[in-house]
This record gives structure tokens, C-alpha cells and sequence, in this order.
């Protein structure tokens, strides 16, 4: 998280340099040194709101205004939703925190910000996500954890270039096996939710180094596991499990394996995968 927003160096005498510290005071955003977002010659990419907007269940107009802006945090307010003006930064935004709000859902126009590459939406009330994410081609981060989210689309599936996805503490049942298209994913977090089964195709994510299903309904995991050559870290700890599958015994890479709590009819395959050098439990 980021906070601080000043361009000014007081160790540097450069005159054409200038403090555009913004911050908010009595629900009014002001900035020190310029115009609201910087000026035409100094202009802020960085706009933080986190913690600054008082009672206000929106971003004020203004920002969307702001078509300079790189990063935008509004994160830890009271925001209950966003405005499909939002889709007016869609040139110049490359990071979105609006992480600790009571945001329901988000507008469709949150897709047409093509240059996102980190979405955070975390600890809200988000109760579905529009299909049109699966826009936000550039998109490396995806934070949804701790909302009401019962299922996500398909579209999920376009996100190519994502490296780090965190859906926990949700409602979700299923996982679409769409999910098998994100084959640049190094972290995938789905622990805490009422998921019941993994899609096969989840053995396509040949990059991932760590993955958490822990605290969910499996009953069974896809034998298609066996592929994830790079993970150090698997959570698969309280479930349902019975068993694991033999294929397992081939992530030769795993240092940390959460397993407990499932009630295991058949630990032979369990106890291959903990013969294997350097795993911690």
C-alpha cells in the first residue's frame, strides 16, 4: 500500500519541481502547490484517497476528471460504488485500490480500462463481477478476497497475463475451467470458500509456485496436479479428503504442504508426496 504522493525533493534545488501532496481535510480535497490531480505541467500520477473521504459513498466527480492518473487508491472509506465514469481514465490507469470499502458490485465499464495491470477489490461486498473484466488484458494482480462472491465468470479465462489471483474468503462452489486459460499464474489463492471440486484444466498452470484450496468441501483432487512441477507451497487442508492422487508424488519441488484435517481413508500416496526432500508441514 501507498501513501505518499509528493514530487517535491527538499534535498534538490530544482525549481521546475513542486509539492503536489494531496490529502483531505473536512471531506474537502485540496492539494499543496496546484490544482486538484496536479497541473498541466506537473501532473500527479499517483492519487491517493485511502483513509480521506469521510462519510462520502462515492469518489468525488473530480477524478474522473483526472485523465493523467496512473494509480488511484480510494481504499479503507465507505464507497459503496463506482461510477461508470470511471472508464474515463481508461488511457493512463495502471492500478485500482479500492480494497476495504462496501462496494456491491462494479460497473460493467470497468472492463474498458485496458491498461490495468492491478485490480484490488478486496474486504468489500461484491456479490458478482461483471463478465466484461475478461477485457483487462493487461491485468497481473486480481484481488478479490473477503467479498460475498458466489461464482466468477467464464471471462475470467482472458486474463493471460495474470500472475497473482486471490479469491479468498468468498461463497464460492465451483471454479469455471476456464481457469485452465491463466497460464502465467504463479499465485493462486481459492482458500476459505465452499468449493467442491477443481477443474482438471487447473493442470495447466505449469507456472504456479504456490496454491491454497485449504478450508473448502474437496472431496478429491484432479490427477492433473501432478503437472504443477513448480509448486512450493500447497494448502489443501481441511476438506473432505479420502485421499490423494499418485501423481502428486511428481511435484519434486514442494517445500510446504499444509494437509491436515481430512479424513483419510488412504495415506499412501500422502505419505510418498511427505518423503520428498525439504517438504515442511
Amino acid at each position: 500500500m501507498w501513501h505518499t504522493m509528493s514530487t517535491n525533493d527538499n534535498n534538490n534545488n530544482n525549481n521546475d519541481q513542486m509539492e503536489t501532496e494531496i490529502y483531505a481535510k473536512d471531506n474537502a480535497i485540496t492539494q499543496q502547490g496546484g490544482k486538484f490531480g496536479g497541473s498541466k505541467e506537473h501532473p500527479n500520477p499517483i492519487l491517493d484517497l485511502s483513509h480521506k473521504l469521510g462519510d462520502d459513498n462515492a469518489l468525488p466527480p473530480e477524478v474522473y476528471s483526472l485523465f493523467h492518473i496512473q494509480q488511484l487508491n480510494a481504499g479503507f472509506n465507505k464507497l459503496t460504488f463506482i461510477h461508470a465514469n470511471i472508464q474515463n481514465l481508461r488511457f493512463s490507469l495502471t492500478k485500482l485500490i479500492l480494497s476495504s470499502n462496501q462496494i456491491s458490485n462494479l460497473p460493467v465499464e470497468i472492463g474498458n480500462l485496458h491498461n490495468l495491470t492491478e485490480l484490488w477489490v478486496d474486504n468489500n461486498n461484491l456479490q458478482h463481477i461483471p463478465a466484461s473484466i475478461g477485457n483487462l488484458s493487461k491485468l497481473e494482480v486480481l484481488n478479490l478476497v473477503a467479498n460475498k462472491l458466489t461464482s466468477v465468470p467464464v471471462e475470467l479465462g482472458n486474463l493471460t497475463n495474470l500472475i497473482r489471483f486471490y479469491l479468498s474468503r468468498n461463497n464460492l462452489r465451483s471454479i469455471p475451467s476456464s481457469i485452465g486459460k491463466l497460464t502465467n499464474l504463479t499465485r493462486l489463492h481459492l482458500d476459505v470458500n465452499e468449493i467442491s471440486e477443481l477443474p482438471p484444466t487447473i493442470g495447466n498452470l505449469t507456472k504456479l509456485t504456490a496454491l491454497w484450496v485449504g478450508f473448502n468441501r474437496l472431496t478429491a483432487l484432479p490427477r492433473e496436479m501432478g503437472q504443477l512441477i513448480n509448486l512450493t507451497e500447497l494448502y489443501i487442508n481441511v476438506n473432505q479428503l479420502s485421499s490423494i492422487p499418485s501423481e502428486m508424488a511428481q511435484l519434486i519441488n514442494l517445500s510446504t504442504l499444509r494437509y491436515e484435517d481430512n479424513p483419510y481413508k488412504d495415506t499412501r500416496h500422502l505419505e510418498e508426496l511427505l518423503r520428498l526432500r525439504n517438504i515442511r508441514y
